[in-house]
């Protein structure tokens, strides 16, 4: 019974290694720019949370205003690192911006409005909200870095 099932995983990996999505994120390039992208991640995500921490605990901003300017400051630091290094793109830097600009700005909403039910509605801090909220965004983002902005 075990060889058979082990006869079955193996078809089936075989069937799935042939579809497209496979082939397009479960190859070197792709996991190469995967590694990059975390490390740009982790680089983004120390340097926005210190500035959203230092704006909200230490100046006592509000947490969405704090949030809105740590988001602005790391916007060219995160486009650079990602265009030059993570994925090593060559296309159209002004075209790649606009793209970036958008994706922006509709990350930082996204986040604003998650932040606030998080913290208000549902009455997680806001530190622990934004931590919340940079993974969610930090799912969607690779997808769309790799396919749209980046490609």
């Amino acid at each position: 019974m075990f060889l058979w099932v082990k006869i079955m995983v193996k078809r089936v990996m075989a069937k799935f290694g042939e579809t497209r999505f496979f082939k397009d994120y479960f190859n070197e390039k792709t996991i190469g720019q995967f590694k990059r992208y975390v490390i740009t991640g982790i680089l983004s995500f120390s340097l926005e949370y210190s500035i959203f921490t230092l704006l909200y605990k230490v100046l006592g901003l509000w947490y969405i205003t704090s949030n809105t300017i740590a988001y602005i400051v790391i916007f060219c630091f995160n486009f650079i690192l990602n265009r030059y290094w993570s994925f090593k793109s060559k296309v159209d830097l002004k075209k790649q911006l606009v793209m970036y600009g958008f994706l922006f700005l509709y990350n930082m909403l996204a986040t604003n409005v998650l932040m606030y039910l998080f913290s208000d509605a549902v009455g997680i801090s806001p530190q622990v909200s934004k931590v919340f909220v940079m993974g969610a965004v930090v799912s969607w983002n690779f997808i769309i870095y790799k396919k749209i902005i980046y490609r």
